[in-house]
Formats: C-alpha cells, structure tokens, sequence
C-alpha cells in the first residue's frame, strides 16, 4: 500500500546526511541554500521555499513544516514582505505548540529576529539575537549564530551605528558560511563607506 499521493513508478530523490535530518530537510537545504543561493536566484529560492512548505503540509510532515515554514518566512522578510512572514512566523508557533518539538529549527525562528530588525524593534531584536545565540551555541548550530549577525548588522545600519553594523557584518563575512557571506556584503560595505 503506497501513500497517498505516490503511484507505482514515481521517482524517490534521497541524499545522504552526515547529521540531523527530518523529512527531507537535507534535499531541502541543499536545494535552497547551494543551488538557489549560490546562484543569488530569488525565483528559484522562492518557489523552493514555496513548494517546501506545500509539500509538507500536503503530506502532513509536521516535522519538516516548521523548519519549512522558517526558510519561508526568512525569505519574505528579505523581500519585503513582513505581514507574510509574520503569517507564517504565527503558522510555526502553532505547528510547535501541536507537536511540543521544534525540530531543527532553533528558538526564537531567524526570520523574526530578522524581521524585528527591519522594523528597528531593537529590544526585540537584542534580546532575540541574544536567546537565538545561546540556542545556536548549545545546539552547536553556528548558522544561529551567523543569523543572530545578520540582523544585529540590519538593526545597527537602520539605527545610524555604521561601526557597530561593520563588526556585525565582519563576523558573517569572515565566517563565509553558506551563502551568508554573499548576502551580508552590501551591508557590510555600506557600513564600511559610511564609517
């Protein structure tokens, strides 16, 4: 008996994972993060992160959906789109409370610090940035960490502090992880002329 939704020939991707991994979360990540955002495509990101969130939901993957729902709304906030990934900020909230598990994805989600950021919400932003790092540090997730510099470089440009958003940006520069390092530059060199 197949699932519903498979049919006898389908086509079954898998990729192997030295770590954690949930419901295709490795075929994800390597979709979004090395072909999407190397390239700098944001089509391809978005109708990745788009199909991601619709194939967990059409499948019931509430393990995956969270995590999903994270790259989407992370995103959205660098597109513009806040009221959309604040929808889907609230969407994790309610998956989490119905399973009692985040997953792999870290507390609070990076797109709402990200988002507070943008809004200049800077108690929120500080304090998630703070509460996102000691998840990441325990988790031994340093991608929390290079997210948690992101948006402290976001809030310190928007806030006129361009020395205080060059050692932000520095440290996801000087990291180069995946495709942070490419999306941190313009901040990074704004803040550089701007010193």
């Amino acid at each position: 008996m197949l699932p519903a939704g498979v049919s006898a020939g389908d086509v079954l991707i898998g990729l192997p994972s030295p770590g954690q991994r949930s419901n295709g979360y490795s075929l994800a990540r390597r979709l979004v993060f090395e072909v999407a955002g190397r390239s700098l495509d944001d089509r391809a990101w978005d109708d990745l992160t788009h199909a991601w969130v619709q194939l967990s939901r059409a499948t019931g993957a509430l393990a995956a959906l969270p995590l999903a729902l994270s790259f989407r709304s992370w995103l959205e906030v660098l597109q513009g789109r806040l009221g959309s990934a604040a929808s889907h900020l609230a969407e994790i909230d309610d998956v989490v409370s119905l399973t009692g598990s985040r997953g792999l994805l870290g507390a609070p989600a990076p797109a709402q610090v990200l988002r507070d950021a943008w809004l200049g919400d800077e108690e929120a932003t500080r304090t998630g940035v703070r509460r996102m790092m000691q998840d990441a540090h325990e988790r031994g997730a340093g991608i929390g960490i290079d997210h948690g510099y992101a948006a402290l470089s976001v809030l310190e440009l928007g806030a006129g502090r361009y020395d205080a958003a060059l050692r932000a940006g520095r440290h996801i520069f000087d990291h180069d992880s995946i495709v942070f390092g490419t999306l941190a530059l313009p901040d990074l060199v704004e803040a550089a002329a701007r010193c």
